[in-house]
């Protein structure tokens, strides 16, 4: 059986498009999502990570493109055009390389905690989207989202797990992000 062809576009920094504190709808969810600053290295970080996962999955090949060469073949900025315009585009280019799927990550935050593990200033936060679009049919397969600032025992009871699991430190965005991205890519169909 062959595995499932997924062409990973670039991850994108839409803090770089728009800017901070400043809500926005996800390119191709309409999902509502709050921009914050966007550490350098978070797209290459989730990218990679995201090609980690999927290959160890055994059940996926990864084909990836560079920003600029994604947007040679198809003229796409994350909100270029109409949805269905953005749709339409991302479907050709998966059909020119052949894949069966295009993958399409935005990120709106990708903060660093300001301290140590043990206390900090200003906590973690990770916001980002993915979307699978179907080459076939051009319809969004698959979609999952992730926002979390990282918060105290004390100003979330309902996190108790989260908080065990991270053995009562304080996350970097890295951290955070890796487990979220595991976590999320377990349901992709």
């Amino acid at each position: 059986m062959r595995s499932n062809r997924i062409l990973s576009l670039p991850v994108y920094d839409m803090h770089a498009v728009y800017g901070e504190n400043f809500n926005m709808q996800g390119p191709l969810s309409g999902k509502v999502f709050t921009l914050d600053e966007v550490d350098p290295s978070a797209t290459d970080f989730v990218r990679t990570t995201i090609s980690s996962i999927l290959e160890k999955n055994g059940s996926y090949h990864m084909l990836l493109t560079t920003a600029k060469e994604a947007e040679v073949m198809i003229g796409l900025t994350p909100v270029a055009g109409s949805r269905a315009e953005r749709i339409a585009l991302i479907q050709k280019t998966g059909e020119r390389v052949g894949a069966d799927s295009v993958l399409c990550t935005y990120i709106y935050a990708f903060r660093n905690r300001v301290g140590s593990a043990y206390g900090v200033e200003r906590p973690t936060m990770v916001s980002f989207e993915m979307n699978l679009v179907s080459v076939a049919t051009g319809r969004i397969v698959w979609q999952r989202d992730f926002t979390e600032t990282q918060q105290t025992l004390n100003e979330n009871l309902l996190k108790l797990g989260k908080f065990l699991q991270r053995k009562g430190r304080w996350v970097t965005a890295q951290e955070m992000a890796a487990k979220a991205l595991e976590d999320i890519l377990a349901s992709l169909p």
